[in-house]
């Protein structure tokens, strides 16, 4: 039975991708995970750095607070490994992006140690995915009904729409983005947290209305009670269909080749 034991983090900036570009900058910081075991196979892992925070941050919070409850375990009880990252960020002792950046190691390192793929090792129900495009955040209505045509037109068939996150604004936006793409095209919206429930409600009712796969982020965690009734065929707030098929494409992301100044931490 193989365990973990070491973890070394890295530090990587690279331009922020579109839909953050005008702020912290233009830059953010990726932070890499790698776990290894003591049969000498590696597992890896990232996480972006939030809000313009450095990386250091995270990666000091994974070797003074997650690294003890990661050194020693099995690899294959990743949700052992899970749990006992995620009880300590309720009370704030880790951000959840550095257990974001731990998360997906044990697993990579489980399927080395299987040798079997991280796809084959959560099910494998799949051997491919529709690939969704991921709106930069825009000054006009115009703008992303632009953008989204283009994207449709390179063969796209989801766009994920980053709004104003102004209810309001965001429907007739919703509306015009439906209406130029059509009924064969899956819509998704996702606004960040930034609604209070009633209109989260308001607007869950129009994106049932003009078929939208799913609504991502509608409010706070404090305030989902009774979310379920914004749109009953649209997903919960935060959530994402778990039988949708779609991956996000990230096609407005830098390419890997922009990245510059990593460094270890």
């Amino acid at each position: 039975m193989a365990r973990v034991t070491s973890i070394r983090t890295l530090c990587f900036e690279q331009p922020a991708v579109p839909i953050h570009a005008h702020r912290f900058a233009g830059r953010q910081q990726i932070v890499l995970t790698v776990l290894h075991n003591d049969a000498g196979q590696a597992g890896y892992s990232m996480a972006r750095a939030h809000g313009g925070q450095p990386g250091r941050g995270i990666a000091d919070a994974i070797r003074a607070s997650l690294a003890p409850r990661v050194l020693g375990q099995d690899p294959l009880h990743r949700e052992r490994i899970w749990q006992a990252m995620v009880e300590l960020e309720p009370a704030g002792y880790v951000p959840v992006f550095a257990i974001s950046a731990v998360d997906v190691a044990p697993w990579d390192l489980a399927g080395r140690q299987l040798g079997v793929s991280v796809a084959q090792l959560a099910g494998g129900r799949r051997d491919c995915m529709q690939a969704y495009a991921s709106s930069a955040a825009m000054p006009r209505i115009d703008d992303y009904v632009a953008e989204a045509l283009r994207c449709v037109g390179q063969g796209y068939r989801g766009d994920k729409l980053h709004p104003f996150n102004q209810p309001a604004r965001d429907i007739a936006l919703c509306r015009a983005v439906r209406q130029a793409v059509g009924p064969g095209v899956a819509l998704m919206l996702d606004v960040a947290k930034t609604y209070d429930r009633m209109d989260a409600l308001r607007v869950g009712h129009v994106l049932e209305e003009l078929d939208f796969a799913w609504f991502r982020g509608a409010t706070a965690p404090p305030r989902y009670r009774g979310l379920r009734r914004a749109a009953p065929r649209v997903a919960r707030a935060g959530d994402r269909r778990r039988d949708s098929g779609w991956a996000r494409a990230g096609c407005r992301q830098p390419p890997a080749r922009q990245r510059a100044g990593h460094g270890a931490v």
